[in-house]
């Protein structure tokens, strides 16, 4: 099993230091702090206090990796074209979500959910089947646009999602 030093030394972005029982990790984004997580070692487990939103948490250390994991891919500028975007999603789509990098409240693998809203920066907004609303990023989640009908993952097909199982088809 990995320590936090090895897990860390593979971001170019994330200082490690220890201080007293502590230990520090600082996220950059061109050379500012983004997120601070102090680490301290709690029984078998740790515990994490994410700066600066102050979110408590006591996590083992496979969780500890997932977690920077997160952070550090909300770091990530995703760059791309908001109307690229717009077009290859509608409100009214369904989606599966596969894996969201939210380490306050993540929406769970394989919920589905219907795209609500498409904002300015391209984040799309989903009322997911749990009744929550949160937003997926494109390029950092990973999710997949499935049929209304029968819930199978749709194929591109020229300009169109096309459901391989009842032919449902979905505009681009």
């Amino acid at each position: 099993m990995m320590n936090i030093a090895e897990i860390v030394s593979r971001y170019e972005n994330i200082k490690f230091e220890t201080i007293k029982n502590k230990m520090i990790l600082t996220f950059y984004i061109e050379n500012r702090i983004y997120k601070i997580l102090e680490i301290q070692k709690h029984k078998r487990n740790f515990k994490i206090l994410i700066l600066p939103n102050n979110i408590k948490k006591v996590i083992k250390l496979e969780e500890l990796e997932e977690l920077i994991l997160s952070i550090e891919k909300q770091n990530i500028e995703v760059n791309q074209d908001v109307d690229k975007i717009k077009k290859k999603y509608k409100v009214g789509m369904k989606v599966r979500l596969i894996k969201m990098y939210d380490y306050i409240s993540p929406i769970p693998p394989l919920t589905t959910g219907i795209i609500e809203n498409i904002d300015d920066m391209g984040t799309l907004h989903i009322l997911w089947e749990n009744g929550k609303i949160l937003g997926v990023i494109v390029g950092i989640d990973k999710f997949e646009i499935i049929c209304p009908v029968c819930s199978t993952k749709l194929k591109k097909v020229d300009n169109n999602y096309l459901c391989p199982n009842c032919n449902e088809i979905g505009d681009d």
